[in-house]
């Protein structure tokens, strides 16, 4: 007979500590953050450290624990593995450590990795600019639980499904990587210029920079709008949960972007402000009033702009700028275009442009193949948790 029992019943449910960045060292613990907690991984490309304190010890992190984010992109679950300790845990992101030997830790992770449960987050949270879970919400989440030698079952499906999706979103993963050292190769480090290019700032590379608008977006409307959240730390587009929007005739050029403008994130937390991106898409699409449209001239590339952009200097150089505004950080239009930059010959620029669209091309083709074994996961994901695996 399978049973039922509430989250906190089979697990402890932790609340993580508001870690100051001002305290952040070079080595040490690392701060897990709700930016880390993505769809059924964690993510640490820009990791960050704490002193080891015993204060602290509450907040340790331990393998197998299951981390949820429960502000924003809420109900996103990992698993954290040995790799990535020692580790602390940050505010606003969950934990969810097993107490129970009725239940395996991989087979708890999958039952929550699940999309219905996400949706479920998402229409269960509260807030309207931002989307918040509690953990004593959390506490009362009915989990689906068979036998032992059942949940090992639908593990070893799972962790196989998962494995063979998981290569072929590494080989995505490569290609960015091929592209930041390609960047470094042709033009070398932005921090050092070791190339001795002529140094310009953002503004004399760009013609227009437009602030989005601040009209209400729902879940209808003749364009669809890009928010903050459709924006990646990476440098790339999403476009997941878009919502939507009416523009008046007079709106239409100044607040939708086309082929080739490139996406500022303006607003956010100190960790995500300055998120840049290439819109390479063909549709119109709406931008919000926390992105600036920023159209280059005839002297730079978008995407050598882009690229310069997402680069881990300036990465570094934009949480040093921005400014703290009631707990967002942010970095206006004009601050934006003060940034220095290097101006490398438009010819060269064009030539890495040409790689990057080879590149973007096969990462579509690759996109295509992981949505296939996305549904394909999430089938087995459904059969296994309604007992029908």
């Amino acid at each position: 007979m399978v049973e039922y029992k509430k989250l906190n019943e089979i697990a402890t449910i932790i609340n993580g500590y508001a870690f100051k960045s001002s305290k952040y060292i070079t080595n040490g613990y690392r701060v897990i953050r709700i930016t880390n907690v993505q769809k059924g991984f964690l993510c640490d490309d820009d990791p960050k450290y704490y002193a080891q304190e015993n204060s602290l010890s509450k907040y340790e992190l331990f393998e197998k624990d299951i981390l949820i984010s429960l502000t924003g992109n809420v109900g996103r679950v990992g698993f954290v593995e040995k790799d990535i300790l020692p580790a602390y845990l940050n505010q606003r992101v969950g934990c969810i450590r097993i107490n129970s030997e009725t239940i395996l830790p991989r087979y708890l992770f999958h039952f929550l990795n699940n999309d219905l449960f996400e949706q479920k987050c998402i229409k269960e949270a509260k807030g309207i600019a931002q989307l918040n879970l509690s953990t004593e919400w959390l506490k009362n989440v009915r989990v689906r639980v068979p036998s032992l030698e059942e949940q090992q079952r639908i593990v070893k499906i799972l962790d196989k499904a998962e494995e063979i999706r998981t290569k072929k979103k590494l080989a995505n993963e490569k290609l960015d990587e091929f592209l930041k050292s390609t960047f470094i190769d042709m033009f070398g480090d932005p921090e050092f210029n070791n190339k001795n290019w002529e140094k310009v700032v953002i503004r004399d590379v760009v013609k227009d920079v437009k602030y989005g608008t601040s009209s209400k977006a729902g879940l209808t409307g003749t364009y669809p709008i890009l928010r903050m959240g459709n924006l990646t730390y990476n440098g790339a587009i999403v476009l997941d949960d878009l919502k939507y929007i009416d523009l008046k005739e007079s709106e239409i050029d100044k607040y939708t972007v086309h082929k080739g403008d490139i996406l500022f994130n303006r607003t956010n937390s100190k960790e995500l402000v300055g998120k840049t991106a290439v819109y390479r898409g063909t549709n119109t699409v709406a931008f919000a009033g926390y992105l600036v449209r920023v159209r280059t001239n005839n002297l730079a590339h978008y995407e050598f702009l882009s690229a310069f952009m997402n680069s881990s200097y300036m990465k570094k150089k934009l949480q040093m700028k921005c400014k703290n505004i009631v707990g967002m950080a942010n970095i206006n239009a004009q601050e934006f275009q003060d940034f220095d930059i290097y101006l490398p010959p438009i010819d060269l620029q064009n030539q890495f442009a040409q790689i990057v669209q080879k590149i973007e091309a096969q990462k579509e083709k690759n996109q295509k193949v992981i949505e296939q074994m996305d549904n394909l996961f999430n089938s087995l994901m459904q059969q296994a948790f309604n007992g029908e695996l």
